[in-house]
């Protein structure tokens, strides 16, 4: 693998996520210090605790070990979808994104280095779609070298038969 490309994935999760449970742990805290605390707001906050913690457990494992790479895979695959309706919402990044999608019938993108998280449940939220096209972009540069990668690790025939 580049070493830019592994120091680059290292820095986007291990930095991204921090930064993400950081900001999270902070609204966490608040909410719980406010007395108009909802069940439901503590439920989804911890949930994005765990996925940013997952964010830099996979960047830490394969900071450790770059053959390690699936829950790397599990942390873009996460990030890339962008979901809104009246019943579900959902938006997850960490360390940067670049988004494009349809939502209440315009076409909107936006790029932003750092972390943020969206959801809610049974809001009045519009109707639509939207990719983390930087999310796809470094998942298909992910895959390309872990298998670049195992290629050149798999013994050749000449080298068993000896």
């Amino acid at each position: 693998m580049k070493h830019w490309f592994r120091l680059s994935l290292i820095l986007l999760t291990v930095g991204g996520g921090f930064c993400g449970f950081a900001i999270t742990w902070q609204s966490l805290c608040n909410v719980l210090k406010s007395s108009e605390n909802n069940p439901v707001n503590i439920i989804l906050l911890v949930i994005f605790l765990a996925l940013y913690g997952l964010v830099v457990a996979s960047g830490l494992v394969f900071a450790h070990d770059q053959r390690k790479s699936a829950f790397l895979f599990v942390s873009f695959i996460l990030q890339v979808p962008w979901i809104s309706s009246p019943v579900f919402s959902y938006r997850f990044t960490a360390g940067l994104h670049a988004t494009v999608g349809n939502v209440g019938g315009n076409w909107i993108g936006g790029i932003s280095l750092g972390s943020d998280w969206q959801c809610a449940l049974m809001q009045q939220a519009p109707w639509g779609f939207g990719l983390n096209l930087f999310a796809v972009f470094m998942l298909i540069l992910l895959a390309r070298f872990v298998r670049t990668s195992k290629s050149l690790l798999e013994p050749t025939i000449s080298q068993t038969s000896r």
